[in-house]
């Protein structure tokens, strides 16, 4: 009731008729919501067990933050090195590789909005003297003039620089076959420079998915890092990104470096980069996930509480630099050409896309299957979150750990959360054909 609820409740007899309808209205519509919002986290649990029945050995997180509910939900089992297999927990902090970008773009971002640079300044005037000092080369030495003369801050976020993505499968199986090495940015920066062409169009001409500009983006987050030293390991994602009034809501969120995964993750993953293998990640270096573009452990409910606070709460950026961020262009070339819009930092994709002469459609923000945040695809886990549009900017995040089945995170695992939230806070079926 009302009254429960500290509000006091004059005597019926001395309100006007349509204040007392008004009021009866007020009552109904409150017991409808919170009807729904009890419906919801049995039904978003209830989706999360289906999938972990299907595969046993995995661990499963599951956030939701939106409709007046916060969630953190989890499923299946933690097997860790040497230790008896227990239970999935909510608080668990799984790795969420290129799900890392948002957080870099915030932190670049909140630089911008203190002064220390704009998105129009060239990368090299940032960078050149870390990479210098650190490793003996410039922007000019790794991907030539052009780059050097044209390169901005914001070709980097938005993913227009046309440097080729590090990410290639030798490189990954020599990252994995070299177990506990320790990968610097600065050797993932010339194992991109390596490839041909080093530009794959002029920066600013087209939109290109690489995470070589996240990599960058970190350089430059450590060149205002006078506490680092330029000493890549030693770098603060954290701080730059969380705003000190809110990093107590952040409590399992975590940023690794150099130092062992095992250190910030408590699920460990399972990948198969390599082809006929399965490979444990658990003691590799935090340096093999590529830094700044994809070295974050935390629970999917601290993910989906960073979308909410970002996109609907407004509390980690100034609306500026939200709408920067919100700045999309289609993919033009290379991964997923003409199926996702990149904004600076944030992507818009879309479960069930129309598909004509075999190529994707453009997603739709507005449509049932879209949101808008960012995937995660790293050895050994997969993830999806953002906020999802048709249901009143909810955010949520879903996590598992294993990279060999692409589906678990993408399509079955966010399909089936947003249809099950549609039926439970709208009555409405969506058929997004979600995957058993």
């Amino acid at each position: 009731s009302l009254s429960s609820r500290g509000v006091r409740v004059a005597p019926s007899a001395v309100w006007p008729a349509w204040c007392r309808v008004a009021v009866i209205m007020a009552v109904a519509l409150l017991a409808g919501l919170q009807a729904s919002l009890s419906d919801l986290k049995p039904a978003l649990q209830a989706e999360l067990n289906l999938v972990a029945a299907d595969h046993p050995s995995l661990a499963l997180g599951l956030g939701w933050s939106g409709a007046g509910v916060t969630l953190g939900l989890a499923a299946g089992n933690v097997t860790l090195p040497g230790q008896p297999s227990r239970p999935a927990r909510a608080d668990d902090r799984f790795l969420f590789g290129s799900g890392t970008k948002p957080f870099t773009a915030v932190a670049v971002l909140r630089l911008v909005e203190a002064g220390a640079l704009s998105l129009s300044d060239l990368v090299a005037g940032h960078v050149d003297e870390v990479l210098g000092r650190a490793n003996g080369t410039s922007v000019a030495a790794l991907y030539g003039a052009e780059a050097a003369a044209a390169l901005t801050v914001g070709h980097l976020l938005r993913m227009q620089s046309g440097l080729p993505d590090f990410d290639t499968r030798d490189l990954d199986a020599t990252i994995l076959a070299d177990g506990r090495g320790v990968w610097p940015p600065y050797a993932i920066l010339r194992a991109a420079a390596a490839q041909s062409p080093q530009l794959h169009f002029a920066p600013g001409t087209r939109t290109e998915y690489s995470s070589t500009n996240y990599v960058l983006a970190g350089l430059v987050l450590l060149a205002h890092s006078p506490q680092a030293g330029g000493d890549w390991r030693r770098l603060d994602l954290f701080s730059l990104a969380i705003p000190p009034a809110r990093r107590a809501a952040y409590a399992n969120l975590r940023f690794v470096n150099d130092a062992p995964i095992s250190s910030v993750a408590t699920v460990a993953g399972a990948s198969s980069f390599i082809p006929g293998q399965v490979t444990p990640i658990w003691e590799q270096s935090g340096g093999v996930l590529g830094w700044t573009c994809g070295n974050m452990a935390a629970s999917a409910l601290d993910v989906a509480r960073f979308y909410r606070d970002l996109l609907v709460e407004g509390v980690l950026l100034r609306p500026p630099s939200v709408a920067t961020m919100q700045q999309f262009h289609l993919l033009d070339f290379g991964w997923d050409k003409g199926g996702i819009y990149y904004g600076a930092g944030l992507m818009i994709e879309q479960i069930e896309q129309p598909v004509s002469n075999h190529h994707f459609a453009p997603p739709d923000f507005g449509q049932w299957g879209a949101y808008m945040g960012h995937g995660g695809d790293t050895y050994g886990f997969l993830s999806e979150q953002g906020i999802i549009g048709r249901l009143g900017n909810a955010s949520f995040s879903v996590v598992a750990n294993t990279d060999g089945l692409y589906t678990i995170a993408t399509r079955t695992m966010a399909c089936r959360v947003i249809a099950a939230a549609a039926k439970a806070l709208l009555s409405e079926e969506v058929d997004l054909h979600c995957e058993p």
